[in-house]
């Protein structure tokens, strides 16, 4: 007597649709994240914009992903590149040209 196995089927286009409805879904559901009282994001401010931070003071002198900063004061000083979510102190605001709104 010969054995016969069983091919159990699935239906591979709907777990492929379920997965797609999975990933867009975590895709779009994102934290909205909120500077601190009396603080904002190094992302949010214009170029020439003198800050401080915990560690350090500087200025911020690209607009990037990752804002490219000058460090002149504290231990590290030089340009370096800051996450723009990093959480800074205004010192003085940076000029921000007629017409241009960010």
């Amino acid at each position: 007597m010969k054995a016969t196995k069983k091919i159990k089927r699935t239906n591979l286009s709907l777990r492929y649709k379920k997965i797609a409805k999975l990933a867009t879904k975590a895709l779009n559901d994102q934290p909205v994240y909120k500077p601190q009282k009396g603080l904002s994001f190094l992302e949010d401010v214009p170029i020439g914009t003198i800050f401080k931070t915990e560690a350090m003071e500087g200025v911020k002198i690209n607009d990037s992903i990752n804002p490219v900063v000058l460090i002149y004061d504290g231990s590290n000083t030089g340009k370096y590149s800051l996450a723009g979510k990093c959480e800074i102190e205004i010192i003085t605001m940076g000029y921000v040209p007629e017409g241009e709104e960010k």
